[in-house]
């Protein structure tokens, strides 16, 4: 039997195949923090501060867990977004009713004609060129909400809670069918 260790030392054993104390847990919760506290789910995609209060407070609530993730609930519908996941997507209390989760647009957004300049341009620079205006045309390009995580990051790193860096990216190929 292995002594009891930290979250750190068990997620960092666990990476390393190497035996721990017990499974570590980890609390994805993208949307429930607005559930358990009751606040309309419109109020944290839009503000991922507000977000990373609820997420901190229910983390506490529920006793903690190993790892946390501090990324936001949703990438909301920005360019900035949209080139990190390709989808375009409807806001809760934009296009949907404020205490419903964001949903997918599921809409055809390139077909085998784009193929070509995708070829040309890359990747990137096509999302940039031609994605985007043909996504948001006639809309105001609107940046995505910036936060700083550092307060929450050093709040979870003092509980010796494994943060897991980065964020959810959609590859080409998974875009491309």
């Amino acid at each position: 039997m292995t002594e009891t260790m930290t979250s750190r030392e068990r997620v960092l054993a666990t990476i390393d195949h190497r035996p721990t104390d017990r499974v570590p847990t980890s609390l994805v919760l993208s949307y429930f923090p607005a559930r358990y506290h009751n606040v309309p789910i419109a109020d944290i995609v839009s503000d991922p501060e507000r977000f990373l209060e609820l997420k901190q407070r229910t983390f506490e609530d529920l006793g903690g867990s190993d790892v946390i993730n501090l990324m936001p609930a949703c990438l909301g519908n920005s360019a900035e977004g949209f080139r990190m996941m390709p989808v375009k997507v409807r806001m809760p209390g934009v296009e949907l009713p404020a205490d419903v989760i964001p949903q997918y647009d599921e809409v055809e957004l390139m077909t085998a004609e784009d193929y070509p300049a995708l070829i040309d341009k890359g990747w990137f620079r096509f999302v940039d060129d031609v994605l985007i205006p043909r996504v948001f045309a006639g809309q105001p390009r609107q940046p995505r909400p910036r936060f700083d995580d550092t307060r929450f990051r050093r709040y979870y790193e003092e509980r010796d809670v494994f943060v897991m860096p980065g964020n959810a990216v959609i590859l080409p190929f998974e875009v491309l069918s």
